[in-house]
């Protein structure tokens, strides 16, 4: 059974993450392994015991933040569902919580992630030339309140 719970650290030991994921995702991986979340800043898709992804946001500002996610090797097709419906709710418990922009910075190379920004309506800014610590480029991509 599929359920979404708040994040704990212990989940993260727990994830397989996509080997793709793994590359593309390193400073991210260190700083969730790392970071204590605020209640409601992070959440962890399960499938009965197995940890399916996790998601969750960075305040940059007072009115933005960054979202990021951290998907298992062993994602089914119900957990993708399931963890789109998560999503979903996530964006408007950050709307609620007072911020007006979301940004996503994706990999070029993911093709899974920018299809997942895409789908959630995430519009994209544009490239950041030679923006991760190996001078690999990113793409921009951020969903604001109401569309505007």
């Amino acid at each position: 059974m599929i359920k979404i719970v708040p994040f704990k650290a212990e989940h993260f030991e727990r994830l397989q993450i996509r080997e793709s994921m793994a590359a593309s995702h390193q400073a991210l991986l260190t700083k969730v392994a790392g970071e204590h979340f605020p209640p409601d800043c992070a959440f962890t898709l399960f499938d009965d015991y197995e940890v399916l992804g996790i998601v969750g946001y960075f305040p940059l500002t007072t009115w933005r933040v960054e979202a990021w996610s951290l998907i298992s090797e062993n994602i089914t097709r119900e957990a993708v569902f399931s963890g789109g419906r998560m999503v979903r709710r996530g964006i408007q418990s950050i709307y609620d919580a007072g911020y007006h922009r979301i940004e996503a910075i994706v990999d070029p190379n993911d093709n899974e992630a920018i299809r997942m920004v895409e789908f959630l309506e995430f519009v994209k800014e544009g490239r950041l030339r030679q923006f991760m610590h190996d001078k690999r480029d990113m793409l921009l991509y951020s969903k604001v309140k109401n569309g505007q």
